[in-house]
């Protein structure tokens, strides 16, 4: 990989730690809202799984 790839995939797996550690903090509060930290959850581990995909597999163009 070359050029911003890396540098966006490293973001994005920030941003999923972040949602992650956001959901698993409104969960652990049981504030009233559980729904937005599962959702929190789901949405982090969607883009791991996406940039686990998009770095294993190499690119064909």
């Amino acid at each position: 990989m070359s050029g911003m790839m890396p540098l966006l995939l490293s973001l994005a797996v920030l941003a999923s730690v972040l949602l992650i550690g956001a959901g698993l903090n409104i969960l652990i509060r049981k504030t009233d809202a559980p729904k937005r930290g599962w959702l929190m959850l789901g949405a982090g581990a969607v883009t791991l799984i996406n940039v686990w995909l998009y770095a294993s597999f190499p690119s064909q163009l």
